[in-house]
C-alpha cells in the first residue's frame, strides 16, 4: 500500500486536505481520510505495542503541526 497526501499544491484547487491509500500493486485507490489541514510532507509511519501510525505534518506559516492516525488492527482470515 500506498500512503500519500495532496501537498502544499495539492493538484486540486485550493489543495487536498486527505490522505490517499493505493493498492501499489494494481494502482486502484482503496481508501481516503480527511485530515485537519494540506499535509506538507511525505507521510510516515511506524508500529507501537501492535497498532500501526500514521504521521504527517500539516499547515504552513505559523499554523503548523504533526497528525497521527492509527490503522485498525489487521483480522486474521
Amino acid at each position: 500500500m500506498l500512503i500519500y497526501g495532496g501537498g502544499r499544491n495539492g493538484g486540486v484547487p485550493g489543495g487536498a486536505t486527505e490522505l490517499y491509500a493505493v493498492d501499489k500493486a494494481t494502482g486502484k485507490q482503496v481508501g481516503a481520510v480527511n485530515i485537519p489541514a494540506v499535509n506538507t510532507a511525505v507521510p510516515m509511519t511506524f508500529m507501537h505495542q501492535g497498532k500501526q501510525y500514521i504521521v504527517f505534518a500539516t499547515g504552513q506559516g505559523e499554523s503548523v503541526g504533526l497528525t497521527a492516525r492509527t490503522l485498525p488492527r489487521a483480522t486474521p482470515h
